[in-house]
């Protein structure tokens, strides 16, 4: 009885370790960016703003669904901020492109309220009046009427850029590693060798120094478009 008893116990202590040893986490489960990895990926503000961009990026509840994907995103954050410098365009804030936002190129497209300007704020700095209405109607937020709020507010401006991110499917791209695929979608003005490939290259400059962050290595996949 006694030997019964001992193959028993060593047959369930072999069972246990082995379901532990299995890899029961699902392949596409979400993911955390890290402080310091935020941290990493900005490293040319100061501490206080990036303090501030960091509570507002927490507050959008936005998750990776892998590495790939958040250094994807936040590479185009890095991008179209200015590596978070600023949230609203400069060329909005100087004056120089106020007007070249303020009509959408489709019927029925909602048109801009006199006394606003629509120029690229938020995270991934969207424009014209289309964009802010469907991202305050989807967040509840009067956006048409008050855009000006998509750079003043942390939160609100990553929800924004998510909002974009998620309504214009960045998200596939981002997260098999195909990083051109994105960068079509955010601004295919850069592809092709054209007028805007310069920009290209600071995009794709600052994607592989976030993959580092990440702890990936070179992309697998050319993220030149």
């Amino acid at each position: 009885m006694q030997s019964i008893s001992l193959l028993l116990a060593v047959a369930l202590l072999v069972g246990v370790a082995f379901a532990r040893s299995i890899d029961r986490s699902p392949r596409n489960a979400e993911s955390e960016v890290t402080a310091d990895q935020f941290k990493c990926a900005f490293p040319d503000i100061d501490e206080n703003l990036r303090n501030q961009r960091w509570d507002g990026f927490q507050k959008s509840g936005w998750k990776p669904a892998n590495n790939e994907e958040a250094a994807c995103l936040l590479a185009h954050v890095s991008q179209e901020t200015d590596s978070l410098k600023t949230l609203e365009e400069y060329c909005g804030q100087d004056g120089t492109c106020k007007d070249n936002y303020q009509t959408c190129d489709w019927n029925g497209a909602p048109a801009a309220v006199p006394g606003h300007y629509y120029w690229g704020r938020g995270a991934l700095q969207i424009s014209y009046p289309c964009n802010y209405k469907g991202a305050g109607d989807a967040l509840q937020v009067d956006l048409l009427n008050n855009p000006e709020q998509v750079a003043t507010n942390q939160a609100l401006a990553w929800k924004v850029g998510v909002w974009f991110y998620t309504d214009k499917q960045m998200s596939t791209p981002c997260q098999a590693g195909d990083f051109a695929a994105s960068t079509r979608i955010i601004n295919s003005g850069e592809c092709g060798g054209g007028a805007l490939s310069d920009r290209q290259a600071q995009r794709v400059e600052k994607y592989k120094k976030i993959r580092g962050c990440f702890g990936l290595g070179e992309p697998s996949t050319n993220p030149t478009c």
